[in-house]
This record gives structure tokens, sequence and C-alpha cells, in this order.
């Protein structure tokens, strides 16, 4: 398994990296869970087999170019064949300043880029299609990037004062590291709850509640993998009540119990988190 990506350090209002992940011959049958970080993904997959996607009871085969929502919970990959794909990862807002529809039927959910939107898929096909199978591997993940940002920011936008203050309280909530309270964002916001939840909701995909929930959570296991404290501190740090506070967050977040969770190799988590 192979996982790169580039962070967009330039103008990152709608995209927060570009990435190559593939799949080899070495790593079949591959099976491993994905801590989701609160972002909506656009992946290509340049290999004519699928790859599955579990997400609890529901399975998503998915082919060529795929919109993945704002999953919540935990979902894992699977493959049984090679496979390649180039994708971009989206800031928390930008699909709907790029399409202005509402994120929330789209939770849960992943979708062909065709039956969403025609016009922007017929636009942004020739670029992943320069990225043939047989090469695939070989191809650079730079050269995609280059190409693929000032598509995306050449794009019209649905700005307005509500897309404002989302972005203004994903980043209180992104500097904080999760460790706040839906009513602190209203000190903040000039939003009553009801209008908080409701444009969130709409923009983002999920409760402002639930973001906090899955950013912190992340933020612990990405301090974690960086070797910042033990499991016991940083339960502490992240503000939960105690380890079995803990470990339902991350049961939730990743279907596995804190021995199952800590003592596997996860090799895709450890590059992407």
């Amino acid at each position: 398994m192979k996982f790169l990506h580039i962070i967009n350090e330039g103008d990152n209002t709608l995209i927060h990296d570009t990435y190559h992940f593939s799949i080899e011959e070495g790593d079949l049958p591959y099976n491993d869970i994905v801590i989701l970080v609160g972002k909506m993904v656009l992946n290509y997959t340049c290999s004519k087999t699928a790859v599955r996607l579990s997400h609890y009871d529901k399975i998503f085969n998915y082919l060529e170019a795929t919109v993945f929502g704002q999953f919540f919970g935990h979902y894992a990959l699977f493959a049984d064949l090679p496979c390649c794909n180039f994708g971009i990862t989206f800031q928390p807002t930008a699909w709907y300043k790029l399409f202005g529809r509402n994120m929330l039927a789209l939770k849960n959910n992943a979708i062909p880029l065709k039956e969403l939107d025609q016009k922007f898929y017929d636009q942004i096909i020739p670029i992943y299609q320069c990225y043939e199978v047989s090469d695939c591997q070989n191809q650079s993940l730079k050269e995609f990037n280059d190409r693929i940002i000032p598509f995306i920011h050449g794009q019209e936008l649905f700005i307005d004062i509500n897309t404002k203050r989302i972005d203004k309280a994903i980043e209180i909530i992104e500097s904080k590291q999760g460790k706040l309270k839906v009513s602190e964002l209203l000190e903040e916001i000039p939003y009553s709850q009801k209008a908080l939840e409701s444009n969130f909701k709409k923009i983002v995909g999920l409760t402002p509640g639930q973001y906090i929930r899955q950013c912190r959570f992340v933020n612990l296991i990405r301090s974690y993998q960086n070797g910042a404290m033990e499991i016991k501190q940083l339960i502490d740090v992240y503000n939960y009540y105690d380890k079995s506070h803990f470990a339902k967050d991350l049961n939730f977040f990743t279907g596995k119990s804190l021995s199952e969770f800590f003592k596997a190799d996860h090799q895709l988590i450890k590059q992407y988190i």
C-alpha cells in the first residue's frame, strides 16, 4: 500500500490536499479502517476494478470519479485486486461553495460524480484521464496537483454571509482541536443555536456537535501517532472523562476496541492522519 499527499500551502480555502493511493499485489486482500477527518473527497480510481467501502451495514463499490460526502462514524476499505487512486480532499465548506447544494444530502454517501453534476464531471474528467492504468504507479502526484488546483480555483463560487460564518466556526473548532462545546461557538459567531445548527448542517453536512466530536478524536489520534504523549495523558488533555469515555469514541470512529486498535499496525492511518 502506498499513500502520498501534497498539503495545499497556498490558497487553501477550497483544497486541503491532493493524494495518490495505491493497493498492490502484496497488500491483497486489502482490508483496513479509515478514520474520518471531517472533509469531503473526490476520488478517481484509475483501475478497472472497484474498491469497496463499508459504512456499518452499507457497502459502496466505487469506480472512476466518486464523491464521498461527510461520513460520521467509521468505515473500512476493501480491495481484492490491485488498484490506483488519485484524489482531492476538500475543505469542509468547499463543496457547498462550488455547487451551492445542501451537503446534508451527501452525508454517509458515495455518489458517482457524473450523477451529481454532469457539467463539472465533463470539465474535470480529462485531467483525471491523463493517468492511464498502465503507468499509474509512475505518475507524478505533483503534476496532478499542479493541474487540479488551478482548475478548482477557477470555478465560480457561491459565497455569502453564512459560508463566512461557518468558515469562522470551523476555524475556531480546529484551532481548539475540538476541545470546546457548541455553546462556546455561539459566543463568537452571531447566530442563534438553531441557525448555527441549520447552516452548519447545510454547508458542511454534519452538525457542529458532530464536527467537534470528530475533530477532538482525530487530534487525539494524531497526537498519539506523533508520539506527543502516552494515551493516558492524551485522554485527559482532550477532555475525555475517563478511559471508558474515550473507548466509546474509539469504537464509534474505528469500530475497534482499545486493544484491537492499538495492537494493530494501521499504515494508512499513520500516513494521512
